[in-house]
C-alpha cells in the first residue's frame, strides 16, 4: 500500500475518531431515559443509533485487520447500554 493511501486512511480513521468523541460529547448530558427513548428516524432511538456507528467502526476495522467477524458484528445491536459503557469501548481504538 502507498504512503499516499496509507496517510489517507489514517487521516479517515482520525476524522471517525474525532466525531465519534463530539457525537458522544454531545449526548453526555442526556439521562439514560433520554437515551432510550423513542425517536423518530433510522434508528429508533439515540442509544440505538449510537451503538450502530460502534458496531460499523467494529466490523470495518476487524475487516481492515484481516478478521473474519463478519456479520457477527451485528449479533448484539446494543453492546454498550449506556454512554458510561459506550464512551470507553468507542475510544479504546484510537491507540
Amino acid at each position: 500500500m502507498s504512503a499516499g493511501l496509507v496517510q489517507t486512511y489514517r487521516a479517515f480513521a482520525h476524522n471517525n475518531a474525532w466525531a465519534n468523541h463530539r457525537l458522544l460529547s454531545a449526548c453526555a448530558g442526556l439521562s439514560q431515559a433520554e437515551l432510550e427513548a423513542r425517536r423518530t428516524g433510522f434508528f429508533p432511538s439515540i442509544q440505538r443509533t449510537l451503538n450502530h456507528i460502534y458496531v460499523i467502526d467494529l466490523f470495518y476495522i476487524d475487516a481492515l485487520e484481516g478478521g473474519w467477524l463478519g456479520p457477527r458484528a451485528w449479533a448484539n445491536e446494543v453492546p454498550y447500554p449506556s454512554l458510561s459503557e459506550l464512551k470507553p469501548a468507542q475510544a479504546a481504538w484510537k491507540s
